[in-house]
């Protein structure tokens, strides 16, 4: 045999190299194979997780705390923008009491401004009625929910009753096991 010849015939072959060669490119394709196989049950994992968040979200959402924030929402957000010009103390307290002291003190600020001075002067009445409403965020403590309210106004500057139908997100707030008005941004 000669110095040319190497070990099983290949010429300028090392003893080992080719089997440390060979291990190591079974040993990345084993990595890939279990990377593989890991991602996939990872991602199917994962997957029925968010199935199962969204099952527990949507009976959340539809559950016995997100209904009475809704019901409370819609009680007090009719509340807050109904009044009578004959009445406004009375009903500007009955509206403040469904609200938290923050949204309290910008509610009352408002109704100084611009209701009191003017809805004598112009026999202004407003009555709402929540037409629709539903909760797009609830947890055990607050919540989001979206009300559909029309909005009868009268005064004697209209030759008739004005309807205005209006969206808005009302922010609840559960304060002592009661739930609050936080906000209220029409949409």
């Amino acid at each position: 045999m000669s110095g040319a010849e190497t070990v099983a015939g290949r010429p300028g072959g090392v003893p080992g190299r080719d089997l440390r060669a060979a291990a190591v490119a079974v040993a990345i394709a084993l990595v890939l194979v279990v990377a593989a196989l890991l991602g996939i049950v990872l991602h199917r994992l994962s997957a029925q997780n968010d199935r199962q968040h969204a099952a527990a979200t949507a009976a959340y959402l539809g559950g016995p705390a997100a209904q009475a924030a809704e019901a409370s929402a819609s009680r007090e957000a009719t509340a807050t923008l109904t009044y009578n010009y004959k009445t406004l103390a009375a009903n500007f307290a009955t509206a403040e009491a469904g609200m938290t002291p923050s949204f309290r003190a910008s509610y009352l600020k408002s109704t100084e401004t611009l209701v009191t001075p003017t809805a004598p002067k112009t026999q202004a009445d407003s009555t709402a009625a929540v037409t629709a409403g539903g909760v797009s965020q609830a947890s055990a403590t607050t919540a989001t929910v979206l009300l559909f309210v029309d909005q009868t106004v009268t005064n004697n500057l209209l030759a008739h009753p004005r309807l205005d139908r209006s969206r808005i997100e009302v922010s609840m707030v559960k304060v002592n096991g009661k739930w609050l008005i936080n906000n209220l941004v029409p949409l």
